[in-house]
């Protein structure tokens, strides 16, 4: 076989032709080196014995003189026997992202575990994440030939939010594979992130659909109770209606949080997203359908709402689905989850009444805030107000309990 050596000027000319995947070019036949160019990157790679390749560096992460010297090395070694297998960087992307995940949120693979539905659904989550935008589009691609135009390419149309979210998911894989010697630089991810606010869209903030028309509202109140609707996704409806807490807290609400007694529901730091541990007063009418609840408890179940079907993810608890498909057959469309929570703090600060004369708004907006769990003032605030007036919050919620059962 001839020699065949190319020097620098040589090798910047070799590209990758149409036709195939990949073209493949000898670099140095005496050391076995090779140039392997695929449509977006170019990747040193040593031939060996067997005629398989191991993957040297990236074209541009290295010099030609430290490519040779590299796979001399390498050429050494198999002559000698000592070459065992092929190096790790030949692994493809969705391998790392596996690999990193199992490190991240090892899996439970026992499934009576009362962890296993939280781990299944942050490993979703976490799969989800990227799924769109990286693994099924590039998944199968070697993760040393991963590059900025692959990134970028491959996620057009993905919005500022979602991109800060994926973009740091993907940043964190990459330390991961560059920590493992999967690869020798992600300095291109960095880049990306640098210049995110200019690759990627700020989308008009769009809210979630909501009843703020006191008609419509009765319709649907009425379309909900005169139906055919299970008595348990009735009074879930309503309770979310009552309380306008976010969708999960109800839905998921266990008896220990609750205290007819007295009259309150406990939310804790981890039951909500703004981190805010509370209690909510509980107006009577939310009392009654607690009490109802109570009374067709199932067996031992801890929870208020409870599901005839176990879920791996929601367990017994109802899920979002089942009350908003329930809704979506009566021909209630204009209707979120969410959207309870705007209904109340729309009709709250619309309404007024008259004090001395003078009229004004008959809830401060502090308290709508404060009953909604949003955060609330500075970590000072935090730290310095730990409860909230409860009188206030009664008198809100008690007030749109009546609203609604005027209707």
């Amino acid at each position: 076989m001839a020699i065949k050596i190319l020097n620098m000027a040589q090798v910047k000319k070799l590209s990758h032709t149409k036709g195939g995947k990949s073209s493949v070019y000898a670099i140095d036949t005496t050391c076995r080196l090779y140039l392997v160019c695929f449509a977006t990157s170019k990747i040193y790679k040593y031939r060996k014995k067997d005629r398989g390749y191991i993957s040297i560096a990236d074209y541009n992460l290295i010099s030609l003189a430290e490519a040779r010297d590299k796979a001399k090395e390498l050429y050494k070694n198999d002559e000698l026997g000592i070459m065992v297998k092929t190096a790790q960087t030949d692994k493809t992307v969705k391998e790392i992202f596996y690999e990193w995940l199992d490190i991240k949120i090892p899996p439970i693979l026992d499934k009576t575990s009362k962890d296993y539905p939280k781990n299944y659904d942050k490993r979703r989550k976490a799969v989800n994440q990227v799924s769109k935008w990286l693994l099924k589009p590039l998944g199968n691609k070697l993760i040393n030939e991963l590059n900025k135009k692959d990134i970028v390419e491959n996620s057009k149309g993905m919005s500022l939010t979602t991109a800060k979210k994926v973009m740091a998911t993907i940043r964190d894989l990459l330390k991961f594979a560059r920590a493992k010697g999967f690869i020798q630089s992600y300095a291109f991810m960095l880049e990306i992130i640098e210049d995110i606010n200019e690759l990627y869209p700020k989308l008009a903030v769009t809210h979630r659909k909501a009843v703020i028309d006191k008609t419509r509202l009765k319709e649907i109140i009425e379309l909900v109770k005169n139906s055919d609707i299970k008595p348990v996704i009735k009074n879930l409806f309503m309770l979310n209606l009552l309380m306008a807490q976010r969708p999960h807290q109800i839905r998921e609400l266990s008896w220990d949080r609750v205290d007819l007694a007295n009259g309150f529901i406990y939310f804790d730091e981890k039951d909500n997203k703004t981190g805010i541990k509370a209690r909510i007063p509980l107006s009577r009418q939310a009392k009654d359908i607690l009490e109802i609840q109570n009374q067709n408890r199932v067996g031992g179940s801890d929870l208020v709402f409870n599901s005839e079907i176990y879920s791996p993810i929601s367990r017994w608890a109802l899920s979002e689905g089942t009350l908003m498909l329930a809704i979506k057959k009566l021909g209630i469309n204009d209707l979120h989850a969410h959207g309870f929570r705007s209904i109340l703090s729309t009709f709250a600060i619309r309404e007024t009444e008259t004090l001395n004369g003078e009229k004004r708004a008959k809830f401060e907006k502090r308290i709508i805030d404060e009953v909604l769990l949003h955060t609330r003032g500075s970590d000072v605030d935090k730290a310095y107000f730990r409860d909230f007036n409860s009188d206030e919050h009664f008198r809100l919620l008690q007030w749109w309990a009546d609203f609604i059962e005027g209707l």
